[in-house]
C-alpha cells in the first residue's frame, strides 16, 4: 500500500510498510498536462510498477490536486478513463490468458488481447467504473 504524505510544498508517495519514498511531486507543478488536459502526473504515475494494485492513490491524488488547485482545468474524467482501460483490461487479460513462459511471447499476446477486447462493451464498463470512482472521490 502507498500513502501519500504532505511535506510542506512537495506531496510525497511513500511505503506504507517501510516509509520508502516512491516519488515526489512540488505543488507548483500540480496542474501540469499533457496533450488534451490530461494530468500529466497521473499518467506518470500509473505506469510505475510500484503503482500496480494501488490506483486508489492516484484519486487521492487527484483530489488533493483539486483541493490546492480549485480551478485546475484537468480533464479528470479522460485521464482516469485510460487508466482505468489499462487496469481493466490487464486484469482481463491476466484472467483469461494462459501463462507463457516466454515474457515476450506473453507481452504480444496480452497487446494482441487488449486491442480485441477493447470493444463497445468493455468501454462502457470502464466508463461506469470511471464514474464511479469520480463520485467517490468528488472529482466530478
Amino acid at each position: 500500500m502507498i500513502n501519500i504524505l504532505e511535506e510542506g510544498n512537495i506531496i510525497v508517495l511513500v511505503d506504507s510498510n517501510d516509509n520508502t519514498k516512491y516519488y515526489e511531486i512540488e505543488k507548483s507543478r500540480f496542474e501540469e498536462t499533457i496533450h488534451n488536459n490530461l494530468s500529466d502526473w497521473i499518467l506518470q504515475l500509473v505506469d510505475k510498477s510500484w503503482m500496480l494494485n494501488n490506483t486508489c492513490v492516484l484519486y487521492q491524488l487527484a483530489a488533493i490536486i483539486c483541493k490546492e488547485c480549485p480551478k485546475n482545468t484537468i480533464d479528470w474524467y479522460t485521464t482516469f478513463l485510460a487508466v482505468e482501460k489499462g487496469n481493466y483490461l490487464d486484469l482481463l487479460a491476466d484472467s483469461l490468458l494462459p501463462k507463457e513462459k516466454d515474457s515476450m511471447k506473453s507481452v504480444m499476446k496480452k497487446i494482441k488481447f487488449n486491442r480485441d477486447q477493447s470493444t463497445p462493451e468493455n468501454h462502457k464498463i470502464i466508463q461506469e467504473i470511471v464514474n464511479q470512482k469520480l463520485t467517490n472521490y468528488h472529482l466530478n
